[in-house]
């Protein structure tokens, strides 16, 4: 048998002994019949049957420092004879453990690590013939697709994690030895990866809404990205501009995003937001496009309201006009007809995408009980009346009044108690 040796470390090597013996007779009670002429051999068994199926000889550090062959002979019940075992006890590599060490992996790219075996530290490949050559892999990597690969000049190990490993992989391992490593020792070569999440633009989604109808949908925004980390901690990175994007925590669809818009908002054609996960993956975005049925016309009903005034007081009145019409084209185009009888509707006083017309009257203008005006859409006939009832509220001030009396004399004055006050 040949031992490596690096310098004079100590060996702890076991020995299969029975590989080229003719067990017919059971090579039960193993034992040794002529002691080590240097370390010690000691029966063992390494299948956990009871019975002693090799030999391991040790040799104590800093022992036998001329490294000469070591002999001895062992025995079995029925042998006809003892058998010599004889150690070439030759000069080794000291091999080490080591780390590959992968600093990104953006989702599910393939990626690759190198280690040089006589390059780690502790490493003594000098004093072998064979000088850490002719490697080879004892335990392949664990991650599903991983491999190791052995340079051409048997110095150098790369491991290789595929973009079919569609898995979070933090870490991997496997282990090496060489054809000239100390008492055939095997090392480990720990593997740690860094993996991101890449986020990827989800295909626009297409969708069709029915004029103004409040708008719901589920989106799976993860299915098509590559999370290598996880994407943990989703979130929202930036609203859409009309609707609402909700993260859903609980139920069947928890890690999923809610993208909404509300009963009687305007239409509109398209809408995006983006999202983010926990790593700094950056964000991705998520486009709908809405489309809506044609050949519909819009129903407007008469809007009335009735709001107080106090006094004089400038008033500002929003009417969602919208919300009680039939909006199967989507009002869209909200429209005035003609000017209100009182006050004002500005041209920034519609909102298209509310639904909504703004009146207003300013400060000091004359008392009115009433005022009406006409809106249309692009999809109605004809248009529709908006009544404001006005219900005027007097403004009495108190009075402060200075009568001079002489005396005890009796006094009578008149006082005009309605000149401060806004009736």
């Amino acid at each position: 048998v040949t031992i490596y040796r690096h310098d004079t470390d100590a060996i702890n090597y076991v020995i299969d002994i029975k590989a080229n013996d003719d067990c017919t007779g059971g090579c039960d009670n193993l034992s040794i019949s002529t002691a080590p002429s240097a370390g010690t051999a000691t029966p063992i068994d390494t299948d956990s049957d009871g019975t002693n199926d090799a030999i391991r000889y040790q040799l104590s550090s800093g022992a036998h420092t001329s490294n000469n062959d070591v002999t001895f002979a062992y025995t079995t019940d029925n042998a006809n004879s003892p058998a010599t075992v004889t150690i070439d006890l030759a000069a080794g590599d000291k091999l080490v453990d080591g780390t590959i060490t992968i600093s990104d992996r953006d989702g599910w790219e393939a990626v690759t690590g190198r280690v040089d075996i006589d390059g780690l530290s502790g490493a003594n490949c000098g004093a072998g013939t064979n000088r850490c050559r002719n490697i080879s892999i004892v335990r392949q990597p664990s991650a599903t697709g991983a491999t190791v690969s052995i340079s051409e000049a048997q110095d150098r190990l790369t491991y290789r994690l595929p973009a079919s490993n569609e898995e979070h992989v933090e870490s991997d391992s496997f282990t090496y030895t060489t054809a000239g490593s100390h008492a055939g020792e095997v090392k480990t070569i720990t593997v740690t990866i860094d993996p991101d999440d890449k986020l990827i633009n989800d295909s626009p989604l297409a969708t069709s809404r029915t004029g103004r109808n409040a708008y719901s949908r589920v989106i799976d925004v993860l299915a098509n990205d590559e999370c290598a980390d996880g994407c943990a901690d989703l979130a929202v990175a930036s609203d859409p501009a009309h609707g609402a994007a909700e993260l859903i925590t609980t139920g069947d669809d928890a890690g999923k995003i809610r993208y909404s818009l509300p009963e009687h908002y305007g239409v509109i054609t398209s809408e995006t937001f983006t999202y983010t996960t926990a790593n700094d993956a950056g964000n991705a975005t998520v486009t709908i496009n809405i489309s809506r049925p044609t050949g519909n016309s819009d129903t407007l009903v008469a809007d009335t309201v009735t709001e107080p005034r106090v006094g004089l007081a400038a008033m500002t009145v929003v009417i969602p006009v919208v919300n009680n019409d039939t909006c199967l084209d989507g009002c869209r185009n909200i429209t005035l007809v003609g000017t209100p009888t009182a006050g004002t509707v500005g041209s920034n006083d519609i909102d298209q995408h509310a639904g909504t017309i703004t009146w207003n009257l300013a400060q000091d203008a004359d008392s009115v009980d009433q005022a009406t005006f006409r809106y249309t859409t692009t999809g109605s006939t004809p248009s529709a009346l908006v009544t404001i009832n006005i219900s005027n509220d007097d403004v009495l001030v108190d009075d402060d009044v200075t009568v001079y009396r002489y005396v005890s004399d009796a006094v009578t004055v008149d006082f005009d108690v309605l000149d401060n006050d806004t009736c």
